[in-house]
């Protein structure tokens, strides 16, 4: 029962949804601007009454906010950052 736990993936209560659950547009978009990289903490929002789906890109210890419409078309991109400690790889965080 204890290695369940580990295993399993928790998600913040505000952002419930995996890529699998995304719109096919939508889950393309954000596998290739991940090139490699993971995507996190999506959720679905309504923008100008439209549904946006909001998610961090996080690769090689940088993130990036993206948000993209149901029809696969990019509305917002965030500036690159330092992702946080707990999204980075134990390989890079020197462990």
């Amino acid at each position: 029962m204890a290695s369940e736990r580990r295993t399993r993936v928790r998600r913040p209560r505000h952002c419930p949804y995996s890529l699998s659950d995304l719109p096919a547009q939508v889950q393309q978009v954000f596998q290739r601007e991940a090139n490699g990289g993971r995507v996190d903490e999506l959720c679905r929002e309504t923008l100008d009454g439209r549904s946006v789906y909001e998610g961090e890109i996080l690769k090689s210890g940088k993130a990036t906010l993206l948000q993209v419409d149901s029809s696969g078309q990019i509305v917002h991109r965030g500036p690159t950052h330092d992702a946080p400690t707990s999204h980075r790889p134990l390989a890079a965080l020197g462990k």
